[in-house]
């Protein structure tokens, strides 16, 4: 994924979780700290959530299925009071209830 990607991602998983900073070194620091750890994982092969697109051509649906699936999914993991992120599922979630 791209570098505007990533960094968007770790910045909704931060706002969600409402975080407060003391100053804006301290949101920087931590941004710049957890892209580069999502980075590493991604090009180590430990990729955490999945896209619609790779959802649907894992389970071989269409995109749109795909989407639905994430969300009623998403849905699922909020009721546990888990933090989602809206059009990604967790990988380790999608394959333990899909079985793929």
């Amino acid at each position: 994924p791209s570098p505007c990607y990533l960094m968007t991602t770790f910045i909704t998983i931060f706002f969600r979780k409402n975080q407060a900073f003391s100053s804006h070194e301290n949101l920087q620091g931590s941004l710049t700290k957890s892209y580069n750890l999502l980075y590493q994982s991604h090009m180590e092969g430990k990729v955490k959530f999945l896209s619609a697109k790779e959802v649907a051509d894992m389970a071989k649906i269409s995109e749109t299925s795909a989407y639905r699936l994430i969300k009623k999914l998403n849905e699922e993991l909020e009721k546990k009071g888990k933090i989602t992120i809206k059009g990604k599922i967790s990988k380790r979630y999608f394959e333990e209830k899909t079985c793929i």
